[in-house]
């Protein structure tokens, strides 16, 4: 973060790529732990990577996740039930 936050082309950090829509979405084989998951999600995603981010680079939003909802996302626990819906987020 440090190293790359004076890049211009910059726009948003993102905790991860399309790991959100693969945990709702089952397509690892998380659906019979999925409550193990998605507490490990948040655990790295939301409680870790988060505060990092946003204290190394206030300047920029962080998404936990792209695709995401942004806040509608945060709103259904950050893992949203249709993470990539066309009404919100990146």
């Amino acid at each position: 973060i440090r190293r790359l936050k004076h890049h211009a082309s910059i726009l948003i950090w993102a905790g991860n790529n399309e790991n959100e829509k693969g945990l709702r979405e089952n397509w690892f084989d998380t659906k019979e732990s999925f409550q193990r998951y998605y507490e490990d999600y948040l655990k790295l995603y939301v409680r870790t990577i988060k505060p990092i981010v946003e204290n190394e680079d206030p300047s920029r939003e962080y998404l936990t996740s792209s695709p995401t909802n942004g806040a509608e996302s945060e709103k259904e626990g950050y893992v949203a039930k249709v993470p990539s819906s066309e009404l919100y987020g990146d």
